[in-house]
């Protein structure tokens, strides 16, 4: 999850690293699913509102490494 994006600002998270690494996302793909699940109701400028659970709390856990890959452990510990 890009932690410092303005579609998410004043937005509470939950965050968790199951690689060892920074949640911060690095490569979009954590920022990409969580703005479809939860994305705001009324983002920033004239983009349209994208996300389906905009007024829910986001637990983002990181279970990629920066370069997008997994022994698995990581997948199945976050899943726990």
């Amino acid at each position: 999850m890009d932690l410092g994006h303005p579609d998410f600002a004043d937005r509470q998270f939950e965050t968790r690293s199951f690689v060892g690494e920074p949640v911060q996302d690095l490569n979009g793909h954590g920022t990409h699913c969580i703005g479809t699940a939860c994305g705001p109701k009324a983002p920033i400028g004239s983009t349209s509102r994208y996300g389906i659970a905009f007024g829910s709390h986001v637990f983002a856990g990181k279970v990629l490494t920066n370069s997008g890959s997994s022994s698995g452990a990581g997948v199945l510990a976050g899943l726990n």
